[in-house]
């Protein structure tokens, strides 16, 4: 089983800090995934590609690849970001989601991080 945090508390829980998840909903998941494994809604910085209804389940043990969808905190920015990730030979770079925003790159700096990989999406079209 493992928790569905709020955005806010994600950074807490990767921290190893088990009290966030107290007193939260919790799911079952794989038994493959990392002890780390958690499960969050939707928030404003994945839609429209996650509607409301959904379930992001995410895994930090999990090592990312090109195309792998990640949660990312860029040094600059206090807010955890879900965008694809494009690998180039020497580079990093992220992909928003929203087709709205086109289809620029960002290079991801030596300072921001890389919190974790999607690992499944759980879609729930009654309450949508």
């Amino acid at each position: 089983m493992i928790p569905i945090l709020n955005w806010s508390n994600i950074r807490a829980w990767l921290s190893n800090d088990k009290s966030v998840a107290k007193n939260v909903d919790t799911m079952p998941v794989k038994s493959t995934s990392g002890e780390l494994t958690f499960a969050t809604i939707p928030n404003d910085n994945v839609l429209p590609q996650y509607k409301n209804g959904s379930i992001l389940v995410f895994d930090p043990e999990l090592t990312p690849k090109d195309g792998s969808l990640i949660l990312i905190a860029f040094e600059e920015h206090k807010e955890i970001l879900l965008r694809q990730l494009v690998l180039d030979i020497r580079k990093k770079f992220i992909q928003s989601l929203n087709p709205a925003l086109g289809s620029r790159l960002s290079e991801i700096g030596e300072k921001d991080q890389i919190l974790a990989t999607l690992i499944q999406v759980i879609i729930n079209y009654e309450e949508i």
